[in-house]
């Protein structure tokens, strides 16, 4: 198990710690970054990060070979999240976990890139988009996702990103402004309500140990314009893992969202595996949004993609794949509604803490 200390010490240098400390997630990134950073564990985690090293290996070269083909066709393109810092802000690429390539490509060339993809051997199990992102490729041990906006922004806001991106030399790559790299992956984490956390946690304190001068008001400009909130409370919910020449130059938020941000990055909850209490316990059950986000799930792309069904599948199948759809989901209901896990439901109000103190921030 790592310590707030221990990443300390890793990213930002200065005295090793004694012992002892705040425990971070039990997560495969850190049991990685001990082996690569603590001598003393290597036997301890090797086996950990050769296998991330035989992970890493295939997206690297894939994300190389793409980037190659989409600037000799003047695509433009940038890569994101893992793809961009796990080469720009890492000591070493294995360290920084991922299961994909993401790179965000401009509106007006995002069939070309397609196209460009499937002529290099990759494939889509289905034609339908996510909402950020084109179908999901894939390539023997590699995924690819083509976004045509940010994780998470509104697509109405993507010609207003383009023009903070930074063009590289006269190719058509461009790349994230650090500034703006943290706001996409604090937000996109925020999406997920924090189940990503240790690579957030991991991936602030490389990025802003690389990007020393780091402009914490150029951050809250773009996350303000974006609609995004402020990446810089992070730091403030995790005050030991900063130097203070990074932290923010801004004061603190209020102290119930610090705490429940903070609980909420160190004791992630993957509510994925627990949907239907999740579903059943939320603070909003019963409430608009609620019943939209049930009744979208009953979209025919969706019901396809959860049943594996083909375009093709005639009216009896998908007649069949509704019927069971709406067993499994009574059944689910009912389920939720019995069971009462008190730490489950515990995480789903922090949650819903940390949810409206973010809000609150970007009134």
């Amino acid at each position: 198990m790592a310590t707030i200390e221990e990443l300390r010490y890793w990213s930002f240098g200065g005295e090793a710690p004694a012992g002892g400390g705040t425990p971070l997630p039990d997560a495969r990134i850190f049991r990685v970054m001990a082996y690569r950073f603590a001598p003393e564990r290597h036997s301890e985690f090797r086996n950990e990060y050769l296998c991330a090293s035989m992970t890493e290996l295939p997206l690297s070269v894939e994300l190389k070979r793409i980037s190659k083909a989409f600037r000799e066709a003047n695509v433009r393109f940038a890569p994101i999240k893992g793809a961009d810092l796990a080469e720009s802000c890492y000591p070493d690429p294995t360290v920084r976990i991922r299961c994909d390539i993401d790179l965000v490509v401009h509106s007006d060339d995002i069939g070309r890139a397609v196209d460009i993809a499937r002529a290099g051997g990759w494939r889509a199990a289905h034609q339908y988009a996510h909402d950020s992102h084109c179908p999901s490729m894939y390539k023997k041990n590699a995924m690819l996702e083509l976004h045509f906006t940010l994780p998470d922004f509104a697509p109405e806001k993507m010609p207003a990103v383009w023009t903070k991106l930074v063009a590289q030399g006269e190719s058509s790559e461009y790349r994230l402004p650090p500034e703006l790299s943290l706001v996409v992956v604090f937000h996109h984490a925020r999406s997920h309500r924090w189940i990503n956390s240790p690579q957030l946690i991991a991936d602030y304190a490389f990025l802003l140990k690389t990007h020393r001068g780091f402009d914490w008001k150029l951050a809250r400009e773009y996350a303000a314009e974006f609609g995004a909130a402020d990446p810089g409370v992070l730091c403030f919910a995790l005050p030991e893992l900063f130097p203070p020449e990074v932290m923010p130059d801004a004061p603190p938020p209020p102290e119930e969202l610090r705490l429940a941000l903070r609980e909420a990055v160190l004791d992630p909850v993957n509510f994925q595996l627990h949907q239907e209490d999740e579903v059943m316990n939320r603070g909003d059950r019963f409430g608009g949004a609620w019943w939209k986000a049930r009744i979208r799930g009953f979209a025919p792309s969706s019901v396809r993609i959860r049943y594996h069904l083909p375009d093709s599948a005639d009216w009896r199948r998908m007649t069949a794949a509704y019927c069971r759809m709406l067993t499994d989901k009574v059944k689910l209901a009912v389920r939720g509604m019995r069971k009462k896990d008190p730490e489950l439901i515990r995480a789903l109000r922090r949650a819903e803490t940390v949810e409206r103190g973010l809000a609150k921030l970007e009134k």
